[in-house]
């Protein structure tokens, strides 16, 4: 199993509804295969877990 599978990128909500929920965004995630943790800065929570 390729190392990449357990490596997670924690963004920030705004992060991700910035540039991760645009076109290219999805692209990258979709052909690099990259797992996402979204958290809310303000919150201090998880609310998002992409795999």
């Amino acid at each position: 199993m390729c190392f990449w599978s357990y490596l997670y990128l924690v963004v920030p909500k705004r992060v991700y509804e910035g540039i991760f929920s645009e076109r290219f965004g999805q692209l990258i995630l979709n052909s690099i295969g990259i797992n996402l943790i979204v958290f809310d800065e303000q919150l201090e929570r998880i609310i998002r877990w992409i795999s």
